[in-house]
């Protein structure tokens, strides 16, 4: 794809997964990677080195704009600043909202959201001054599909996309566009243990099987390169189709064999990154 070789990617959300997939994808069109997470992206540094790509790791909170601010100056000492920026980051659990920890809402908007606005406020000023630029969020479907349990990721997300509109609305005379991937159900190492529902899951969509982060990788790599340059202020689905009957949970119910809904289970939340609240380890 036209456009890409020879820039610099900065991709927050680099350890694993999607993220992973991602700047490998990126990568192989002569991207400069710049692979960012929580701590250091060890395994994908690793990829990327045996692919023969230019690649330094980073490490930052998202929930911090000090934070992101210092890895984006860190980012831009080490390759200038990046034309292309990916926002990958995700964190995800099922509760009723009338069960929900206040301290696990927060740190699903502060990740998720506020870590959106984070990666604007880090990166695209730069972007502005060079007058040329991409950057990709991640949404999900279920920013515009009501799911049950997820009103906090439903809230973060919903309020993602709308961030990335505004962006690229104001950002656009600047030259930079801002798009915004929603996928479904990826098959991630993350759901190695739910593997056989969304399999059954699957099959109730359009295309019948899961999407794979490199599949959805191939879709961002898109999105910043030259072929989507009249491009700004979308939401792409990749979902394989499963948003078409996505409201169907009475039938979802009964595809799984009947029982409880995501969350009703009684299990306890625990929040997913470092340096967690300790009261929010169960239920409020």
């Amino acid at each position: 794809m036209r456009g890409l070789a020879g820039k610099t990617a900065a991709v927050i959300g680099a350890g694993q997964g999607i993220g992973q997939a991602v700047c490998l994808e990126l990568s192989r069109y002569g991207v400069k990677i710049a692979a960012i997470d929580l701590e250091e992206p060890r395994e994908t540094l690793d990829r990327l080195a045996e692919a023969g790509a230019e690649a330094r790791g980073f490490c930052t909170d998202v929930r911090s704009l000090p934070a992101m601010q210092k890895t984006a100056q860190s980012v831009s000492g080490w390759s200038g600043a990046p034309s292309f920026v990916v926002n990958s980051v995700n964190v995800r659990s099922f509760s009723p909202i009338l069960e929900l920890s206040a301290a696990y809402w927060q740190n699903t908007i502060d990740v998720i959201l506020t870590g959106g606005f984070n990666t604007a406020r880090a990166f695209c000023p730069a972007m502005v001054e060079q007058g040329h630029g991409a950057v990709v969020f991640f949404t999900s479907i279920t920013a515009r599909y009501s799911f049950p349990n997820l009103s906090h990721y439903q809230a973060a997300k919903m309020g993602l996309e709308g961030l990335s509109r505004a962006l690229a609305f104001e950002l656009g005379t600047s030259g930079v566009r801002v798009n915004s991937v929603a996928p479904w159900l990826v098959a991630t190492p993350n759901f190695e243990d739910r593997a056989a529902f969304f399999e059954s899951e699957a099959r109730n969509g359009a295309l019948k099987r899961l999407a794979t982060p490199e599949e959805v990788s191939r879709l961002v790599a898109f999105l910043l390169s030259d072929e989507a340059c009249t491009l700004t202020g979308r939401e792409l689905d990749c979902d394989m189709g499963y948003s078409l009957s996505a409201q169907d949970f009475d039938g979802w119910l009964e595809r799984r064999g009947g029982g409880v809904r995501p969350g009703e289970d009684g299990r306890a939340l625990e929040l997913p990154l470092e340096r967690r609240p300790r009261e929010s380890s169960s239920h409020s």
